[in-house]
């Protein structure tokens, strides 16, 4: 009886830290541009973000261009 509740115990703390990490993994759909700005020779721009939630951080951006010849 102590084995099966073992078991089951160590199944459910890997399916917890499984969800836990692996959430981390999603993009975040809830990113906030608050400012950006634009170098003067025109070939980078600083983009500063904001996450609408209390918890997490923006890791990276995906650059995406509704301009088919970019």
């Amino acid at each position: 009886m102590k084995k099966k509740l073992s078991i089951i115990i160590v199944v459910l703390l890997l399916l917890g830290c499984a969800y836990y990490f692996g959430v981390g993994f999603l993009p975040a759909t809830n990113v906030v541009v608050t400012d950006f700005e634009v170098s003067e020779q025109q070939d980078s721009m600083t983009i500063q973000t904001s996450i609408a939630t209390s918890a997490g951080y923006t890791r990276s951006v995906k650059n995406v261009s509704d301009d088919p010849e970019k």
